[in-house]
């Protein structure tokens, strides 16, 4: 009986031990490495979570939304079209919103990166968006977005 009990504590122990690797490993910053070799460019590919909040500063509901970077996330549901109030992104991320349904990088309506965006409320209702390895200036250098 005591043998049962020490194996079933051993195997707690290991499980809970592979959780928090993971946990850290899934908030762990992206590298935005690229790759440059004559005119061809590899750029870093990640995964992360872009969460979008119905409140002001992180508040209210809130819904994370995988940010594989590259990939247009098409036709966000509500209540974050009308009522989208914040939003930020894992770590070494960042993110371009957009207002119509596709990720036209001439019309970006904002950028949102590991800061966070505190308060949208001057931001039109965005449908889709699309992330990228963040470099070193994350969104400062988002001139294409109209808020950055």
């Amino acid at each position: 009986m005591q043998l049962h009990a020490v194996i079933a504590a051993s195997l707690m122990i290991v499980t809970s031990a592979a959780a928090a690797s993971l946990e850290a490993a899934r908030d762990a910053p992206v590298s935005a490495v690229a790759i440059e070799e004559g005119n061809r460019t590899l750029s870093a590919r990640a995964s992360g979570t872009l969460t979008l909040y119905t409140g002001k500063s992180f508040t209210g509901k809130a819904t994370p939304f995988a940010a594989d970077t590259g990939t247009c996330w098409l036709s966000l549901p509500e209540p974050y079209v009308s009522h989208l109030l914040s939003a930020k992104v894992s770590a070494g991320l960042t993110c371009f919103m957009f207002t119509a349904n596709g990720c036209d990088n001439n019309k970006c309506e904002v950028c949102v990166d590991d800061a966070g965006y505190h308060d949208m409320t001057r931001i039109p209702a965005v449908h889709a968006f699309r992330c990228q390895a963040a470099g070193p200036q994350k969104c400062a250098t988002a001139t294409n977005c109209n808020f950055n």
